[in-house]
């Protein structure tokens, strides 16, 4: 399956949109039958790239055996 154009929205600081953006992906993918646990490969843009760092410390706790790392 192939998802795109998941967002945490505009409200917000970038843990906020992160954990809307993940919980969208989530439930989207169990509907199908699978989970955040069967991503293969995921792309993120961010509008600040300052912001890289903590957003691999917030994707950790999606993915904590390390899968989705940069």
């Amino acid at each position: 399956m192939w998802l795109a154009g998941q967002t945490g929205g505009n409200a917000g600081d970038l843990e906020t949109q992160d954990r809307e953006a993940f919980y969208q992906i989530d439930l989207t993918l169990k509907r199908t039958g699978g989970s955040l646990a069967d991503t293969v490969t995921m792309t993120v843009f961010l509008k600040d790239p300052r912001n890289g760092d903590r957003l691999t410390e917030l994707r950790r706790k999606n993915f904590p055996d390390g899968r989705a790392a940069p």
